[in-house]
């Protein structure tokens, strides 16, 4: 299981950047590498055919630092944070449909349970490739979601791609307020309880632990934990959601920094299955189902 988006294990970086003359000479003057990229940006101010903003350039090179780091590190600006967190936690118009960029299309993860897009037949996998009329082809995640998104009851036409059909497929998709569902469960057949999570949020170990408890009110003596297709979230969260499944104490997650020190983040426990039902980790009555991308 890993952490499919990239701020889970990356650097969030919001706001605005301003760098004085003096301090650039200044660090230009003690290391080498930093006095090359303030001569590429004086040519660039100086020489380029257009007048091009400072915020921009200096927020291109931001980027491009963090992009060299891994695939999970990511500069984030103020919008795209904001969309983020309504991503895990909030609310929006549009379609209800969880994407990626993925070998540069917008890709399909999970449509939310009974949102506009399940309903028009949106799959896992399915490549966005126009929105509107317009080709998103290499565009990137924020301005692709920002044009499937739009206000309650109007209508984004969407062209579809999908493996194993040759021809586009083009749908229309009325936008409704979709919230961000966080778990869904219900009791199936013989005693079994049946749990997904979508993602990782501030909420997500509360109502994990609500539904485990409603579960187990029904009668339920084994648990599916399916975590197919949830898109990543917030570390603490995960160690939370966790804690419901491993004993007290339990390491579930450790951080190592650059320097080798090691942090264990522990489970909380101990949780229903842990406690209550009397399982153990890996042979009580809980089964996981994953799937990639997931986290």
């Amino acid at each position: 299981m890993q952490f499919n988006l990239r701020w889970v294990a990356g650097l969030l970086i919001a706001g605005s950047l301003f760098v004085s003359a003096a301090s650039a000479s200044m660090a230009g003057a003690e290391d080498p590498a930093i006095s090359r990229f303030w001569e590429v940006y004086r040519l660039v101010r100086q020489e380029y055919v257009d007048d091009v903003p400072a915020d921009r350039l200096l927020t291109g090179a931001i980027k491009g630092m963090m992009e060299a780091l891994d695939p999970y590190s990511a500069y984030l600006e103020p919008k795209q944070a904001e969309s983020l967190t309504n991503n895990i936690e909030g609310a929006y118009g549009g379609i209800g449909v969880q994407v990626d960029l993925v070998d540069g299309f917008i890709t399909v993860v999970a449509p939310f349970r009974g949102s506009p897009g399940e309903r028009a037949g949106l799959r896992p996998g399915d490549r966005i490739t126009e929105v509107d009329g317009k080709d998103i082809v290499g565009f990137d995640l924020e301005r692709s979601v920002s044009l499937i998104r739009g206000a309650p009851g109007t209508v984004v036409r969407l062209t579809i791609t999908r493996q194993g059909r040759p021809e586009p497929r083009r749908i229309e998709i009325t936008r409704e307020r979709v919230t961000v569902p966080v778990v869904d469960y219900r009791m199936l057949e013989g005693g079994l309880g049946y749990l997904r999570l979508q993602t990782f949020g501030q909420q997500s170990g509360e109502r994990v632990r609500e539904a485990l408890a409603d579960l187990k009110r029904q009668g339920a003596k084994a648990i599916v934990f399916d975590l197919r297709n949830n898109s990543g979230g917030y570390l603490e969260a995960s160690v939370e959601v966790a804690s419901q499944f491993i004993p007290k104490d339990w390491t579930v997650a450790l951080v190592v920094d650059r320097r080798g020190n090691r942090q264990a983040l522990k489970s909380a426990g101990p949780g229903l299955i842990a406690a209550d039902w009397g399982g153990q980790y890996g042979d009580g009555p809980a089964r996981r189902a994953t799937a990639g991308p997931s986290a």
